[in-house]
């Protein structure tokens, strides 16, 4: 289960209209579960950190990448006050909050992949989505908006 505060889904949310006509994308953060990685585990990050599309290999509409050296920087930010990657979101420009094969190619286990679908630069429907066990595909979680998450900062 994925809980976001309603100001961190707003954050994601304008992320995901501004970069429009191309995907956004982030890290979801947070402090780290004693049950990170178990189907039960609720991940509640506190923090969005968005970060520069970095694909490179034609039109970003339907692609997006982290700049390795954006990324490590962010990391190390998020451990030096205490919190961890929980997962990732990323938006999915005219397109269904599915996963792709693209995403799926891409994915770390243990990690929330939120996925929002934005057409016209109006964000719509989110979803959430885990890698399975083996790999081979996504399994789809709860997204739950809480009126208050303790220690945020969108």
């Amino acid at each position: 289960m994925l809980v976001l505060s309603p100001a961190l889904e707003a954050a994601v949310r304008a992320h995901a209209a501004r970069a429009y006509p191309e995907e956004c994308c982030g890290l979801l953060a947070g402090p780290l579960p004693d049950s990170f990685g178990t189907p039960e585990a609720a991940v509640v990050p506190v923090e969005a950190a968005a970060l520069d599309n970095a694909w490179g290999e034609g039109p970003r509409g339907n692609r997006y990448a982290f700049d390795p050296r954006a990324l490590l920087a962010a990391e190390r930010d998020l451990d030096r006050r205490g919190l961890a990657v929980l997962g990732v979101y990323h938006s999915h420009p005219d397109a269904p909050a599915w996963p792709s094969p693209f995403d799926l190619e891409r994915a770390w286990p243990s990690y929330a992949y939120l996925i929002v679908s934005v057409r016209g630069r109006a964000p719509g429907e989110a979803r959430v989505w885990t890698l399975s066990p083996d790999r081979r595909s996504f399994l789809e979680g709860d997204l739950r908006v809480a009126q208050t998450v303790i220690g945020e900062t969108p």
